[in-house]
């Protein structure tokens, strides 16, 4: 599935995509929270999305939560498909993808953990030895911003950098967890702009005064489910500043 939180008529909602179906089709999102109530209705039973009101309750819902979700879809998809018009029962649950504002799909993380060095052709490019253990940096939850907000550069930053990043999101919660269990743990995927300002950073060995300015951890568009995506570890990733290729590598790395 692919999930988003976003902004419609001032109020921000947690929702899934619904893709788009035959010629000249156009994608939809459906608000899981009004998705949930209209099908509580309609089955005469509760629904766990009722209760969710923004993407960490739909995460931490877990399965059955995700399993609603589907569930949502397959049942609206059905109402769609026989008819030309969203009937009007569904006109309140259901928005035009290209007439809304993306959030992050996180808005507000409780914890943005980054690895520094993770990628092995970029370490070796600027002349980095391969770490032998990860080093761990950490924004804020005031450093998320959406994939169409602005960046406002502090006036004290001077050498404002880019890295486009391959995300995960932690779902389940756990502790002690073997390395052989670990992907159990993550609900999904998304896309991260680390951006960093280099002459904070290179100040100290410690890089989060360079890394958690406000707005400096741009998220999305979306945040797709970890069974969409069979092998994480063989993604090609690519940067465009104006239209230019900066970064292109693969997660493989």
């Amino acid at each position: 599935m692919r999930l988003v939180t976003f902004i419609a008529n001032k109020k921000e909602y947690v929702g899934v995509v619904l893709a788009a179906t035959g010629k000249g089709g156009m994608e939809r999102i459906i608000d899981l929270n009004a998705a949930g109530r209209w099908m509580s209705k309609k089955d005469g039973k509760g629904n766990r999305l009722e209760s969710v009101n923004d993407m960490i309750g739909l995460l931490e819902s877990g399965r059955g939560g995700l399993a609603a979700a589907k569930r949502a879809i397959g049942a609206i998809g059905r109402e769609l498909k026989a008819t030309k018009v969203v009937p009007v029962g569904l006109r309140r649950i259901i928005f035009d993808y290209n007439r809304v504002r993306l959030s992050a799909p996180v808005p507000k993380p409780r914890k943005f953990i980054c690895v520094g060095l993770n990628y092995r052709d970029h370490a070796l490019e600027g002349g980095h030895e391969i770490p032998k253990v990860p080093t761990l940096f950490n924004k804020f939850a005031t450093s998320v911003i959406g994939p169409a907000d602005k960046i406002i550069l502090p006036k004290v930053v001077k050498k404002p950098d880019y890295e486009g990043e391959f995300a995960f999101i932690i779902g389940k919660k756990g502790r002690n967890i073997p390395k052989s269990k670990a992907l159990e743990h993550v609900a999904g995927y998304t896309i991260v702009n680390d951006v960093s300002a280099r002459d904070f950073q290179k100040r100290t060995s410690q890089w989060m005064a360079g890394k958690a300015f406000d707005g400096f951890g741009v998220m999305g568009p979306e945040l797709v489910t970890a069974d969409e995506i069979k092998n994480p570890h063989n993604l090609s990733i690519t940067t465009t500043v104006s239209g230019k290729v900066m970064q292109s590598s693969n997660t493989k790395q």
